[in-house]
């Protein structure tokens, strides 16, 4: 990867002084869940369509009471596709700010209604009803072609040099954690692709970006699969919950686009977040949140089943997405990152306000990875995800 590196230094710099000078707003987009509870019994139930919780009463704080988290978790409409498989939700890991519940995960009520990021047209959010959802996944695959673009998250020149790893993933247990397999197909992307076919965008640091183009061979299309991109200027970034039907394919290359992170924005990213990088041995989570037609939502709420969870929103800057230290809610291009997550599986939800009522807008158990991103597309009811 070429091009200087003056403007991401900077921003690294101007992120990190807005850390220290800002803490107090940084702390409304950051939850350390559970933080105020004290463990006092369980029992266990079994909300409408949410995940059967086993609870731990804690002093609410309000008046010296003592309460369970279902006592004040009202399980949000279309969560049904995922009441089978979701962990039950660990009332310890509840605060008493979260009132909603989604497939494990508990929410605070959203306070803006969800728009598309792109300012135009209602969200679609019908395939998370079962009249809506996606025809299920049967297991019958196909390989296939794939052809994409690597795109550069935030800073970086050329996405060159890129490894491209696909392996398939299994399921196991009965929250059907994710077990990734041998790597079934791979490929790179070139040199320089700035004469062979890159896609060329302006961009302040380097004059001229290019996004290289790649094509892979032997892709298992009908099954769930993760993508790894990776190398020596690179972070290794995990996509997960990659798949495309046969039927939707219909005999035509499978088109689909991967992300690269470079290996100092793995740093900057966090930095403008924490103040300092992601520690040794801890994974960071980047996703966003898309409707069912694939449109990015803005005003959603992202919150996973992790006891602690350090999260951030990001900025509307389409070419170097930074934290939004000043939200609370996913912006125009409903991005969201999580830092010092502890390797293993967890779940990662969304939630909304559509026409005054609260919506579930994504659910996905995933895989967190020791020094490494794990990228997480929320966009509808997944094939392989419908009961």
């Amino acid at each position: 990867m070429e091009g200087p590196r003056s403007l991401l230094l900077l921003a690294a710099a101007f992120a990190i002084m807005v850390v220290a000078c800002g803490s107090e707003v940084a702390d409304d987009a950051t939850s350390t869940k559970g933080a105020s509870s004290s463990s006092a019994g369980s029992t266990s139930s079994t909300g409408g369509g949410g995940a059967t919780s086993t609870s731990t009463s804690s002093a609410n704080g309000t008046g010296g009471g003592v309460v369970t988290c279902e006592d004040h978790l009202i399980a949000a409409p279309g969560s049904e596709f995922c009441e089978s498989v979701a962990p039950p939700i660990d009332c310890a890991g509840v605060d008493d700010f979260e009132s909603i519940e989604a497939c494990g995960v508990a929410f605070p009520d959203p306070a803006a209604t969800l728009v598309l990021g792109s300012g135009t047209g209602a969200p679609d959010l019908a395939c998370f009803t079962p009249a809506g959802y996606p025809a299920k996944a049967d297991g019958v695959s196909l390989a296939v072609t794939m052809t994409g673009v690597v795109r550069i998250f935030s800073h970086g020149c050329q996405s060159n040099d890129v490894t491209i790893e696909v392996r398939r993933v299994t399921r196991s247990g009965p929250t059907a954690d994710p077990t990734l397999g041998e790597v079934v197909a791979q490929g790179a992307t070139a040199s320089d692709c700035s004469q062979t076919g890159g896609v060329p965008a302006t961009d302040p640091d380097c004059g001229t970006r290019y996004e290289c183009p790649f094509t892979l061979s032997d892709v298992p299309a009908g099954l769930e699969l993760a993508i790894t991109t990776s190398g020596a200027e690179w972070a290794t970034v995990n996509e997960l919950g990659v798949f495309a039907s046969l039927k939707e394919l219909n005999g035509a290359p499978w088109k689909h686009d991967l992300v690269a992170l470079s290996a100092d924005d793995y740093k900057v990213v966090a930095q403008a977040k924490l103040g300092k990088s992601n520690e040794a041995g801890m994974g960071m989570v980047l996703g966003q949140v898309h409707d069912c037609d694939d449109a990015p939502l803005e005003h959603a709420i992202v919150s996973t089943n992790l006891a602690v969870q350090t999260m951030s929103y990001f900025t509307g800057d389409a070419q170097h997405p930074l934290p939004d230290l000043s939200t609370g809610e996913t912006g125009p291009l409903a991005i969201f990152g999580l830092f010092n997550v502890v390797p293993g599986p967890f779940s990662v939800g969304a939630i909304g306000q559509v026409d005054g009522k609260t919506a579930t807008a994504g659910w996905f158990r995933a895989l967190a990875f020791a020094g490494a991103v794990t990228y997480v597309d929320l966009h509808g009811v997944r094939p392989f995800q419908v009961p």
